[in-house]
């Protein structure tokens, strides 16, 4: 394996840090994907659960189904969060949803993309478009 990549909207290729994004109904919300590659002993059904269901923040109450993906055999988890740091500033409501997904790669390795937005009114639009994004995951 040399590359995961995932392909974004070209809108959101040049957004610095921070910035809220725009989708579909021209509504904008913060929004962050993360990539990263974690090596496991062995890449089975198990370890992609685990993985999907792990990040930053384990121990959610969760929705975890199986995938299949482009890039192979995959994990969807979402869950939604109190997220504490959300108290202060603009947000009403502290909480968070997500969408991680662990795909399966060459070489006993798991592609991991995690997407967060604290935007609850917009998250069922986002996670589509999350889905979206992780179906353009691919292994280069």
């Amino acid at each position: 394996m040399t590359r995961f990549e995932v392909t974004v909207p070209d809108e959101w290729a040049t957004l610095p840090a921070g910035t809220s994004v725009a989708w579909g109904s021209g509504d904008t919300a913060p929004a962050l994907c993360a990539v990263d590659v974690v090596a496991v002993e062995s890449c089975g059904p198990a370890a992609l659960r685990r993985a999907a269901e792990a990040g930053p923040h384990p121990g959610l109450e969760r929705d975890t189904t199986d995938v299949a993906l482009p890039a192979g055999p995959a994990v969807r988890s979402t869950a939604y969060r109190f997220a504490e740091e959300l108290l202060t500033g603009e947000w009403r409501l502290p909480y968070a949803g997500e969408v991680r997904y662990a795909i399966a790669l060459p070489g006993d390795r798991i592609g991991i993309l995690h997407f967060e937005t604290p935007s609850l009114h917009l998250f069922p639009g986002l996670a589509a478009l999350f889905d979206t994004i992780a179906r353009t995951a691919r292994v280069a």
